[in-house]
């Protein structure tokens, strides 16, 4: 029987130890048997047991007779859970132990308390005496300085010239009035007269109204007072205590708790 090489394919004699042709070894020597080890090597991996919890001396019953010897619960050694650390007084208590404390009643403001109806008139006074008093003497202004009653020559073109200039300033006094609530409502939460009686506009979320809700709450506001006052009423006569603008443009008028 031949012994082929792996690495030519010459055939070689069965005793050959490398290939005739390449020197490929075709047979390896023999190893040695390993030696005893001289360290014995603990083949046990099983998990570690659970350390043994001291044992307090057994205790007299009353009867005299010996306490049965005291047993730690293992339980929770055996399903793995670990246990729980003894807290030390000294350590200050962490984020994890801190314990909850009550809030403090003063933090919460309380629910918004509708203004009162006098103040809302009293707001309304000041307000619209400072309105009221621009819209006519601002008029009476223009028509005493222009001359252009006097010049004209009949009761009826006295009174278009007249028109002619009362009607315009009437109109920038009601434009003025809605860009003054505006920017005071959304900048301060209310306007001059609110102010000086202690009373704010909030939206829904009780904070000042924004510039786009103030804006539609002058809006509405130039209709409830243009409806001879009539949108003004449900503020004093109903329990929201909200006119038809606060209605319109979800807002409210609250005062101080």
């Amino acid at each position: 029987m031949v012994a082929p090489c792996p690495r030519c394919g010459c055939e070689n004699p069965p005793t050959a130890r490398s290939c005739t042709r390449c020197r490929t070894p075709l047979a390896l020597g023999e190893e040695p048997l390993p030696g005893r080890l001289d360290v014995l090597l603990d083949l046990d991996r099983r998990r570690e047991r659970a350390p043994q919890l001291e044992k307090p001396p057994p205790r007299a019953s009353p009867s005299g007779e010996a306490a049965p010897p005291f047993e730690p619960d293992r339980s929770d050694w055996e399903l793995g859970a670990p246990v729980a650390a003894s807290v030390d007084p000294e350590v200050e208590p962490g984020p994890a132990t801190e314990a909850w404390e009550e809030p403090d009643a003063g933090d919460d403001p309380g629910p918004l308390r509708p203004a009162s109806p006098i103040r809302r008139a009293a707001a309304w006074a000041i307000d619209g005496g400072l309105l009221v008093g621009a819209a006519v003497g601002l008029p009476a202004v223009l028509l005493a300085t222009n001359g252009a009653i006097g010049r004209a020559g009949s009761l009826a073109g006295a009174f278009a010239e007249g028109l002619s200039i009362v009607v315009p300033s009437v109109g920038f006094v009601a434009v003025a009035g809605f860009v003054y609530a505006t920017v005071a409502h959304s900048l301060a939460g209310a306007t001059l007269g609110k102010q000086l009686v202690g009373i704010r506009v909030v939206g829904s979320d009780g904070r000042s109204p924004g510039p786009a809700c103030s804006a539609i709450r002058s809006g509405w506001l130039l209709l409830s007072v243009a409806l001879a006052g009539a949108g003004l009423l449900p503020a004093l006569l109903t329990p929201s205590r909200r006119a038809l603008h606060d209605l319109l443009a979800g807002t409210r008028v609250v005062e101080p708790p």
